[in-house]
């Protein structure tokens, strides 16, 4: 959701899932008892002595489990798993024994049922505001309704451009403006829908520079410490041969040794000044807790690999994974630059990001990235990894913790991990294969093994839509190959290149000015679909499509083979189950939006019963929700923190009103619930109060909406606390750093888009209250595409 996405979207489907293999040792009930006695006593007496001068750990060696062994792969949409409810998970073990890669964010998702019967009397449409508006001309003598009053007495409501640009520039700023001009404030569903997600955003990042930095940190300082072991123990029996085996311990162990080093606070990160406190730094005992001891053989590339990165401009061959690499893909966002911890992290996920690659440079891959002789090194690290990663079930709990919050904040890829590489290397060579035997340089069937396995690995296909590398496309080999971390990935590339195309073309004349979505074919005598549309989105998602009722879609989806193409989406979209649709931010948030484009009129006011309103104003407000959850949190500070020359917010309005879309609210809920229930269960928020505490407020703030608006609903009054709730809740904060407010798809290519909610509009409504009519006024998102 919140993280700015600079790869290619889509979406991330659980890896194949794996069970415990059972071992059952016999038991020696034919021994006499003084053998039993006898053979226990040397038994331990022989453990001690391999323990003390053979396997001892170094520091932070992790305690090995059982191997977990394979079975058939779950294939099925994200996240699906099992029933696809969660009812075959056992909630009471999972606290005991957390197998953490098996979890999903549906399990914990149920959906709201709205019941509810309205009894409020409505006015009729249509009105002439002038006289049967109580407030009309004290509104009017504020905000200019002229060029809007047709369509208020034809409807009950109007979205109006914002008159007020220099004061009210996003939500906070803009309730505050209404509240200073005493004019009613709606509560619109816009700005519940920006809440939710800022405060998500904000949760994210608290948990990302407290639990998940220290847990990532743990990870990979537990598995270079497994690899250094192997590497030592490797080296003292081999020395310095030119052993591809070592070579690939030691890419291991250079490999985890680039994270740290890349977790670990530089000397500007750190607050010297004992007596400031400063949370964008590291403090003094807390950057010495942050150290681990390299080969003296290892650091000249590791630094140098640290040092690539932490430039972010050049193209250069990578000193650690052996191929050529653009290192301006490291580059940090603004809002991560903005804490040590934060931007450190960054890096470091980036890093994990890195390819090993499954194929190698020859002629049916002429632009794969390494030598036969490097592959194979990169090939045998995947390996190593694999297997450490397999064989501890406190390290994959973790990371697994880590990978689906990631997955579901940012979004993330469907490819290659190892649990993938972990399936194929059991199937080939049996679950006691021994990575060192297979890549030994006196393997005399070497070449054959490593041609099974990448044969094996090469199998495995995923799903289009949630991010999977075309296999069809040679030119993508170079690509494939296993990632600790998946890209970023929103489904965006694929919904839009599925709709768009040479194949689909206008039905407009050649002659005529083409519409946005369009392009000329080669020839110059027709017009294709060159790029798609936001409202792509909402066509492929709206429960009943033909209520989109706009020229500008009706004339950009006016091509052959459109339908039969949006179609074909839509059949993958019905093949979505609870562990689909919340799988990450993106189809949670468009599961959302359904609540928005879909409701029943009956117990709605009579000015969201018409179509105008559905038009202009839910979709809006779903379009306005898209292209936020592509972009970082707004920074905000508490209201009364700031100086007060911005102006204080006026008493308690008698004339407040909450848009009444409870089964939105209602879903809001819900879904705040499924990630609070979540984070519980995987102990996410145990290091972070400030994280809990926010998705408590979330619930409390929206049950108490909740509650207003079934009041209004059903004719009742509300009380003081009502009113003074809804007074805190839009004048509590203001914004102090605005995030960015577009997104560019396709960036310099022809079919570029940007999608904009910079600024707010305003949406202007007329409600029944007693016998009055009262008109208030609210903001929404300033939604914009180009």
């Amino acid at each position: 959701m919140f993280i700015e996405n600079k790869t290619k979207p889509d979406q991330y489907r659980e890896p194949p899932q794996f069970s415990r293999k059972e071992y059952n040792s016999p038991f020696l009930s034919k021994i006499g008892l003084y053998a039993v006695i006898g053979l226990a006593a040397l038994i331990m007496i022989g453990i001690g002595v391999i323990y003390i001068f053979f396997i001892k750990p170094e520091e932070n060696q992790p305690v090995v489990s059982e191997p977990v062994a394979s079975t058939t792969p779950v294939i099925g949409l994200p996240g699906d798993y099992g029933n696809g409810d969660g009812s075959d998970i056992d909630i009471d073990m999972l606290n005991a024994d957390i197998k953490a890669e098996y979890l999903t964010f549906g399990y914990f998702y149920k959906r709201p049922v709205v019941d509810f019967e309205a009894d409020n009397e409505d006015y009729g449409l249509p009105i002439n505001v002038k006289v049967d508006v109580s407030n009309y001309y004290d509104i009017s003598r504020k905000i200019n309704l002229d060029p809007y009053l047709d369509h208020i007495n034809r409807y009950g409501f109007a979205v109006i451009d914002n008159q007020f640009a220099g004061e009210a520039k996003d939500f906070y700023s803009a309730y505050r403006l209404l509240g200073r001009k005493e004019i009613p404030l709606v509560i619109t569903s816009d700005f519940l829908l920006y809440y939710f997600q800022n405060t998500l955003k904000d949760v994210f990042k608290d948990i990302e520079k407290t639990s998940f930095f220290e847990n990532i940190w743990n990870i990979n300082k537990r598995m270079y410490t497994i690899a250094l072991n192997r590497y030592k123990m490797r080296l003292a029996a081999v020395g310095t041969a030119n052993d591809p085996v070592l070579e690939a311990m030691r890419l291991e162990m250079a490999y985890y040794a680039v994270a740290l080093r890349l977790l670990q606070p530089i000397e500007a990160q750190i607050n010297k000044k004992p007596n400031l406190t400063d949370n964008s730094k590291f403090e003094v005992k807390e950057a010495e807790s942050y150290n681990f001891v390299m080969p003296s053989t290892l650091e000249d590339d590791v630094f140098k690999e640290v040092d690539l990165i932490r430039g972010g401009e050049l193209t250069k061959k990578s000193p650690v994974m052996l191929y050529e690499r653009n290192y301006a893909d490291f580059t940090v966002p603004r809002h991560y630059q903005e804490n040590a911890k934060l931007n450190n992290f960054y890096l470091t996920l980036k890093w994990l990001n890195s390819n090993f690659p499954l194929y190698e440079r020859q002629e049916s891959c002429p632009d794969c990235v390494l030598d036969r002789d490097d592959w194979s090194i990169n090939l045998a690290a995947a390996c190593f990894i694999t297997k450490d990663m397999s064989e501890n079930q406190d390290i994959k709990n973790q990371w697994a913790i880590i990978y689906k919050f990631v997955s579901f904040f940012t979004g993330l890829r469907q490819d290659l991990t190892y649990l993938h590489y972990r399936e194929a290397l059991t199937d080939v060579f049996g679950k006691d294969y021994k990575i060192e035997d297979i890549f030994a340089a006196d393997n005399v069937n070497r070449d054959a093994d490593m041609k099974k396995l990448q044969e094996r690995i090469a199998r495995f296909t995923f799903l289009d839509m949630e991010g999977g590398i075309n296999r069809h496309d040679e030119k993508n080999k170079r690509y494939l190959g296993m990632r600790m971390l998946q890209e970023s990935y929103w489904p965006n590339d694929y919904i839009f290149n599925h709709l768009t195309g040479e194949g689909i073309l206008s039905q407009a004349s050649n002659k005529i000015k083409p519409p946005f979505t369009a392009c000329h074919t080669r020839n110059r005598t027709m017009f294709y679909r060159c790029r798609g549309l936001s409202l792509d989105v909402v066509n492929l998602i709206h429960p009943d499509p033909g209520l989109i009722d706009s020229d500008y879609f009706r004339v950009n989806t006016a091509y052959e083979f459109y339908p039969e193409r949006i179609k074909s989406l839509k059949s993958e979209i019905d093949r979505f189950d609870i562990n689909a649709w919340n799988n990450n931010a993106y189809w949670s948030t468009l599961d959302i939006a359904k609540r928005l484009l879909k409701y029943d009129s009956d117990y709605v006011p009579v000015f969201m019963k018409n179509n105008d309103w559905h038009n202009q104003k839910d979709i809006n407000t779903v379009l306005g929700g898209w292209v936020n959850l592509h972009l970082p949190a707004d920074k905000l500070a508490g209201y009364h923190e700031v100086e007060e020359g911005l102006g204080s917010y006026s008493q308690e309005s008698l004339y407040d009103y909450v848009e009444p879309n409870i089964g939105f609210i209602a879903e809001l809920m819900a879904k705040n619930d499924m990630l609070s229930e979540m984070m519980n269960v995987l102990r996410v928020t145990k290091k972070t109060n400030a994280a809990s505490v926010e998705l408590k407020e979330i619930n409390s703030r929206f049950a108490q909406i909740l509650d207003i608006a079934r009041k209004e609903l059903s004719g009742e009054d509300w009380d003081i606390d009502d009113r003074r709730f809804i007074t805190e809740f839009v004048g509590q904060n203001i914004v102090e750093n605005a995030g960015e407010k577009d997104i560019i798809l396709n960036p310099r290519a022809i079919n570029e888009m940007t999608e904009s909610i910079n600024g707010v509009k305003f949406v202007v409504l007329v409600y029944k209250i007693g016998e009055k009519n009262i008109m208030a006024v609210g903001p929404v998102f300033n939604y914009s595409e180009k």
